[in-house]
């Protein structure tokens, strides 16, 4: 049943022009990174092109593709159920699970396809150019952030589970990626490590562990770990690269943190929606 849920919430983000919007953004930023890697290649001087233009796309997609992806999905069920559509919903023979599940697959579908007009507008506009295009690196990339997007509309649609007014889970949206992406968890454990002022003396080998377990590390982990070359894409979003590779920042572990994203505020969302006076 959350297929039909899921196929809705497609229809209702065409219907409501969030679609239109998304694809028109990531279609006009696809279109500048892709002239920027053109117009900077050079044949004769180029080192590593493909490095060149993944490092664009990159650095774009970090940016864009997790809030919109928790952005899209933040207010997805708890509009619905200040409308009162909750309730038309749940009369049918549809559960609490499926209208969360069916959410998370809808907007997941609607964020896939705005992510993937940046790869593609980027593309095509290199290949306009006559810029080399590492067109496979190019359809993983794709993947890889299109899946990451969805670690946020995960979370996003868990935010919208679990409130109950559309202003406040607008709010948790926002603050949750702002504390990833200035690694909030990371400045605390430090603190707590260290202390203050740095009194306590801790062994180095503790500093970084807070930081290999958030999403945009652990992504970082995951690529590096199978394209090494590509590390100075992430940048800021990445943080600052470990010194030695430890256990924390194996691409495996990073793929469970990436999943224990996901899926973790995911139920908490659901459990609490399953408990929820409507």
């Amino acid at each position: 049943m959350w297929r039909l849920i899921a196929r809705k919430d497609v229809e209702d983000s065409v219907r409501e022009r969030q679609l239109h919007v998304g694809v028109g953004l990531f279609a006009v930023v696809g279109l500048v990174a892709g002239y920027i890697y053109a117009s900077s290649y050079d044949p004769a001087y180029a080192d590593r092109p493909e490095l060149q233009f993944l490092g664009v796309l990159v650095g774009a997609a970090l940016f864009l593709a997790p809030i919109t992806g928790i952005m899209l999905a933040q207010g997805r069920i708890v509009d619905k159920r200040n409308r009162g559509e909750l309730v038309v919903l749940l009369g049918m023979p549809f559960s609490r699970r499926d209208v969360v599940l069916g959410s998370v697959a809808g907007r997941f579908a609607v964020t896939a396809a705005v992510v993937a007009c940046l790869f593609a507008f980027a593309t095509g506009v290199a290949a306009l150019m006559v810029a080399p295009i590492p067109l496979l690196r190019v359809l993983a990339f794709l993947v890889v952030f299109a899946a990451f997007a969805g670690v946020f509309v995960a979370i996003g649609v868990a935010i919208s589970a679990a409130v109950s007014g559309t202003t406040r889970a607008a709010v948790l949206a926002v603050g949750v990626y702002l504390f990833f992406v200035f690694r909030v968890h990371d400045i605390a454990w430090k603190l707590f490590v260290n202390g203050v002022y740095g009194t306590r003396n801790a062994p180095e080998a503790l500093l970084p562990v807070a930081a290999q377990l958030g999403p945009f590390t652990a992504l970082r982990n995951v690529v590096v770990g199978v394209y090494p070359e590509i590390a100075g894409a992430f940048g800021y979003f990445g943080g600052a690269p470990p010194t030695e590779v430890t256990a924390l920042a194996q691409p495996a572990v990073g793929f469970v943190v990436l999943l224990a994203w996901a899926s973790a505020p995911l139920y908490a969302g659901l459990q609490r929606f399953e408990g929820a006076d409507l």
